[in-house]
């Protein structure tokens, strides 16, 4: 009898001597034709983790973007370690987010994500904050959130989540608790009534915070444009500020009390400088 025939001798049943070895030592009896296949109910994740690391790592040298666009079952199955899908429920990134939790590896730097991933604001809200990360934006400046356009998300892996969204600025402002208005990222082709007394209580009340004094001597159509309200006033108030006025707020401001003379003409200058 040889040593090992021994060894396995003391034990009652065979799988009980090969249950006792290191992973990679069952593993490789699985491999060489030693054993057919694993034990019963011998794969546990942590066991899955040792082995897949074996293979992954120090057999193909996989990089970390090789984990994330060439891994997946069929690559596990060739190197008998096809049982290793049931383990975590036929999900792909929870078997890498598993094995591979140290290189945190998200959904999105996959091939494939599950299909209704997209779906959840947490998961839309996790992404881009992510590529905001990496590429060292802060979006609650708006100089940043417009950096952010269909090719970067898309290059980051975001392609569906696109096709799900209503557009950049929806996508933006779940990352930043509704921080910016619709104008601020695209251009509005038809400004509603209720569109326009949105826009210029904002322009006033909240972009720029001004008293009544400081809207009669200081607003002008420039500071419409320069905030992204071009299209508003020349669309639906002849570039008139006075009228914008009317409409947000009927009544309250005389035209006598609002700026006019060299301001106006300044101020007309510029916009005409823009189109």
């Amino acid at each position: 009898m040889t040593v090992r025939n021994s060894a396995k001798s003391k034990y009652k049943r065979k799988s009980d001597y090969w249950i006792k070895l290191k992973p990679i030592k069952v593993y490789r009896a699985v491999v060489n034709g030693k054993l057919k296949k694993f034990p019963n109910n011998y794969m546990t994740k942590d066991i899955a983790e040792t082995l897949v690391k074996s293979v992954i790592i120090d057999q193909l040298k996989f990089s970390r973007e090789d984990i994330c666009k060439k891994l997946n079952f069929k690559l596990l199955s060739k190197h008998h370690l096809g049982g290793v899908r049931k383990l975590f429920n036929d999900s792909l990134y929870s078997t890498i987010n598993y094995v591979f939790k140290d290189e945190e590896i998200c959904e999105w730097e996959l091939n494939k994500v599950f299909p209704k991933f997209w779906d959840a604001k947490e998961n839309r809200v996790r992404f881009i904050l992510w590529i905001a990360k990496k590429e060292k934006l802060d979006i609650t400046k708006i100089e940043d959130a417009r950096k952010f356009n269909a090719n970067l998300i898309i290059r980051y892996g975001g392609s569906k989540m696109l096709k799900k969204s209503i557009g950049l600025h929806s996508i933006i402002n779940e990352a930043t608790d509704n921080l910016y208005k619709e104008w601020q990222f695209v251009k509005i082709n038809v400004w509603t009534e209720e569109k326009v007394l949105e826009a210029v209580k904002w322009l006033i009340e909240e972009k720029l915070k001004w008293s009544e004094e400081e809207v009669c001597n200081s607003l002008t159509a420039k500071i419409f444009y320069d905030n992204d309200l071009g299209g508003l006033l020349s669309k639906t108030c002849g570039n008139s500020p006075i009228k914008a006025l009317e409409k947000a707020y009927p009544g309250r401001y005389k035209k006598e009390n609002l700026i006019r003379g060299e301001k106006r003409k300044e101020s007309l200058k510029v916009i005409r400088s823009k189109k």
